[in-house]
């Protein structure tokens, strides 16, 4: 009886779990949609349940708590086509402009972009709620959408070491 009890309760609570992760707002879905495009959601649960993997491979290369992070979408499409590369880019930005998210870094290099987008918590631009990674060419398109607390030097790439810590040496 034990037993039928415990199977009972793991199942509502992965079942609850699944339910929370769907429940929480996917910002380019419509972008997902498109034919030639691939598309990955990785919601808060499954962050929580890899958990300190995570944490242990992303934490060495910046400075980024997953633990904080709501929810990943990654968008990309390289099936080489002008005009599905212009709907993307066109579509993504109508979708930053309503986050009211705010350019932080744009660089151009021959025909290809690369912008980062974020929305402050503040005006001290310590942390962000949100930050888009969007990269395309002519006929290659990705967008990295990232939900939740992010410090200011996971832009930076500069990961907090012991190291740091021993330069009066």
């Amino acid at each position: 009886m034990k037993h039928s009890i415990l199977r009972i309760v793991l199942i509502a609570c992965i079942a609850f779990t699944s339910l929370t992760s769907c429940a929480q707002t996917r910002y380019f879905s419509q972008l997902a949609e498109l034919p030639g495009v691939e598309s990955v959601y990785i919601g808060r649960s499954v962050m929580m349940l890899a958990g300190d993997n995570i944490l242990s491979n992303v934490s060495d290369q910046v400075d980024l708590d997953i633990r904080n992070i709501k929810s990943i979408e990654v968008i990309t499409n390289e099936d080489g086509s002008t005009a599905t590369v212009t709907r993307l880019v066109s579509m993504s930005s109508e979708i930053i402009n309503r986050l009211n998210m705010e350019v932080v870094v744009d660089q151009r290099c021959d025909n290809e972009r690369a912008t980062i987008y974020v929305q402050p918590t503040d005006s001290t631009y310590v942390t962000f709620t949100k930050m888009v990674v969007l990269n395309y060419d002519q006929s290659d398109f990705s967008l990295v959408f990232i939900d939740g607390k992010i410090s200011n030097t996971a832009l930076t790439g500069e990961a907090i070491t012991d190291d740091d810590d021993d330069s009066d040496e």
